[in-house]
């Protein structure tokens, strides 16, 4: 009598345990298929090599920037020119990435499109420097272009900070770098602080 009870009770349950296995099971297979197509996304393999090259023109802005102060003797001058010509050449690669990124109306697409926009004014800086040096044949700064230096590389060195995370969440990324941004350019900055998480 207990046992055709307990069969009963399992030919009862087996279909509605089937239905939650399933329905689990697809569940699983979504959320899995979510993240390997956020692994595998061309801006995030994008982003992740803008992050590594950025790690080179850190090191190389850095040393330029430690350069001013010896910028008159005559050795100095050439180190200068190899560090400078190495961030110009970094930023091209970056601006290549950024280029290639596909941005779209998702709120992540749009995160992604400000942070392009972010960078791209940040270059614009670098740009903006190298046509002073070569009109004014120095690398001579005044302290206020020395300070938007150290913005550029105080940007490129908090996204430092990611290049570990298999996923880049563009939304934290923006907020880290949204302090050196004002400095460079106040509007962008205010249009940062209005991105959605």
């Amino acid at each position: 009598m207990k046992r055709s009870r307990a069969y009963s009770l399992l030919k009862k349950g087996l279909p509605f345990l089937t239905i939650v296995f399933l329905v689990y099971g697809i569940y699983v297979h979504m959320q899995y298929q979510q993240l390997h197509n956020r692994l595998h996304d061309p801006n995030q393999d994008r982003l992740g090599m803008v992050i590594h090259i950025s790690e080179n023109l850190t090191a190389n802005l850095e040393e330029f920037i430690k350069l001013q102060n010896y910028r008159d003797q005559p050795k100095v001058k050439e180190d200068m020119d190899q560090a400078w010509r190495m961030v110009m050449g970094q930023k091209e690669s970056i601006d290549s990435n950024l280029n290639g990124m596909i941005v779209g109306q998702t709120d992540e697409q749009s995160n992604l499109n400000l942070l392009r926009h972010s960078l791209v004014n940040v270059n614009r800086t670098l740009i903006h420097m190298t046509e002073k040096f070569l009109e004014q044949q120095s690398y001579a700064l005044k302290q206020e272009e020395k300070q938007k230096l150290i913005a550029v590389l105080n940007v490129y060195e908090r996204m430092q900070e990611y290049r570990y995370d298999e996923v880049i969440h563009v939304y934290q990324l923006l907020q880290s770098i949204k302090g050196p941004i004002h400095q460079l350019d106040p509007h962008t900055a205010d249009m940062l602080k209005e991105v959605d998480p």
